[in-house]
């Protein structure tokens, strides 16, 4: 019949045994366990030598049937697992592999439509190495990791709930190239909502960082950079910085500076005429009862100084104004 029937289930395969299902005979090799007594598993496969204990070699075009297929439907358990017990593996458990240059297809795809609370992908890892390992060096359009989605609760959520004892950054992005040329970070929204947003709830143990904190010791260039090219479109200041609560009793802003230079310095470079003044001080507020510019200076120079030596100046001794 060109295919082989085992007349007992104690036969053994002798001389390396075959089945064969001849073109046009229909028929399928199935094996069929009612055993719900003793509940025995239905295949064993004890392989001994150092080659594949299964081996399937596809050579017809499935298309979209894959060759190898578990119909998991009547089961409420797992439907495919790969347990190891080994202490020195030299492999990794499974391993999914294309060799060929021209592949141009997902090597793994989880296709989720659950409503419930179960993942997609969950990995639990309670070793002392990464979780998730990606080593890209293809020039990938999009990077090595890549998601897209049209979900309304968002791409990525990162959550962590340790304590005290936490040694590393709930996320952390280094780039130890010294000849990088891009960006470590670039965020794109083209969207009416900000870009990054920061709520700040605890506080912090260094009153000497903020929420956001660059610390920019290795570097000779600005640690902070606001630019835009906007033109007379625009409907809000570069920088915005807005204090909501009227019982704030501390300074808006607070520049430090222990070096040689200027602690701020405004550099206006229009050519025509301003539209407005180059630094505004307003009070909107009829009971304001305080100076609203207050300049307190230690040392022995002027408290204010003009580019040339007939410009008006603040001195100690008080203001003098050229007034020819």
């Amino acid at each position: 019949m060109g295919y082989h029937i085992i007349p007992t289930l104690n036969e053994v395969f002798h001389a390396g045994n075959t089945i064969t299902i001849a073109d046009g005979e229909n028929k399928t090799l199935t094996i069929t366990n009612n055993d719900t007594t003793n509940n025995p598993k239905t295949l064993e496969i004890i392989n001994t030598t150092t080659n594949s204990a299964f081996y399937l070699d596809q050579n017809g075009n499935t298309g979209s049937t894959p060759a190898f297929y578990i119909e998991n439907t009547g089961n409420t358990g797992r439907g495919f697992e790969v347990y190891s017990n080994a202490a020195t593996a030299t492999s990794a458990l499974a391993r999914f592999y294309a060799a060929n240059t021209d592949f141009n297809k997902n090597l793994l795809i989880c296709s989720n439509f659950s409503t419930g609370a179960g993942s997609g992908i969950s990995i639990r890892n309670d070793g002392t190495n990464s979780g998730i390992s990606l080593e890209q060096n293809g020039s990938a359009t999009n990077g090595g990791l890549y998601i897209h989605g049209t979900s309304d609760k968002g791409l990525v959520y990162i959550y962590s709930n340790r304590g005290g004892d936490a040694t590393q950054p709930v996320m952390k992005i280094v780039e130890d190239g010294s000849t990088f040329i891009q960006p470590v970070l670039s965020i794109t929204q083209d969207g009416t909502s900000p870009a990054i947003e920061v709520d700040m709830n605890g506080d912090l143990a260094d009153t000497s960082k903020g929420a956001i904190y660059v610390e920019g010791t290795g570097t000779n260039t600005s640690l902070l950079s606001l630019y835009t090219n906007n033109g007379a479109t625009a409907t809000h200041p570069v920088f915005n910085m807005h204090i909501d609560n009227s019982a704030f009793d501390q300074m808006g802003q607070l520049i430090t500076t222990d070096g040689a230079s200027s602690a701020l310095m405004c550099e206006l470079t229009h050519a025509g005429a301003m539209a407005a003044s180059g630094i505004i001080l307003r009070d909107t507020n009829a009971a304001f009862d305080v100076s609203l510019l207050y300049l307190s200076h230690a040392g022995t120079g002027n408290f204010i100084t003009g580019a040339t030596a007939s410009a008006p100046y603040l001195s100690n001794a008080g203001l003098w104004v050229d007034v020819t």
